[in-house]
């Protein structure tokens, strides 16, 4: 039932990752690379029903995020420059929060700590967001940063644009870096990157 409701629920050619709660809803992101089909966050049931949909400004492929009680889930809306981040209720899809600063990238992940991370900008400079539940946010450290995952001791692991993987503390203090340049990185459910 879920492959004829993914195809039901996207009518363009992108699709986010998956982002699935403890009760088995799932959360996706749809969406086009070109003019026509519409671009939402939608819900699905555990029964492969549709629990709700919501509209969203351009491409399908935002990351969704959910919160550590689940209750919010977080997107990047792409409007051109003035995207923002979303953070819409996960029982009624109806919009919570809403951001006033420049997201650059995906949302990176809710942090067991209860902080939001993901890459921003100010137009000239790149750095890492630390957000509360409510998108209240403020510059964690500057570059460019990927976050592969996070320790529950409030460690943070990341990439770094130079291709280095570094370990942080969860306001930004380098803990530790791997001189080897890797690709990308992944991390597991146990946190092993």
């Amino acid at each position: 039932p879920y492959t004829t409701l993914f195809r039901s629920v996207n009518y363009g050619n992108e699709t986010s990752a998956l982002a699935i709660d403890d009760a088995g809803t799932i959360y996706m992101m749809t969406g086009s690379s070109y003019v026509g089909p519409p671009n939402k966050l939608t819900a699905i049931n555990p029964n492969a029903t549709v629990k709700w949909e919501i509209g969203g400004s351009f491409r399908g492929y935002s990351q969704v995020v959910l919160s550590t009680d689940e209750t919010v889930a977080y997107f990047l809306d792409l409007n051109g420059y003035s995207s923002l981040e979303r953070g819409v209720s996960t029982a009624t899809g109806q919009d919570i929060y809403g951001s006033g600063f420049y997201p650059r990238s995906n949302t990176s992940g809710f942090a067991p700590w209860g902080t939001l991370y993901m890459p921003g900008s100010d137009g000239w400079y790149d750095f890492l967001l630390g957000c509360t539940q409510t998108l209240s946010c403020s510059g964690v450290v500057g570059g460019d940063y990927g976050i592969a995952t996070f320790v529950p001791a409030g460690v943070i692991i990341a990439s770094r644009s130079d291709g280095k993987i570094i370990g942080m503390s969860r306001t930004g203090t380098q803990l530790w870096v791997a001189n080897d340049p890797l690709g990308s990185i992944i991390s597991d459910a146990n946190n092993t990157v």
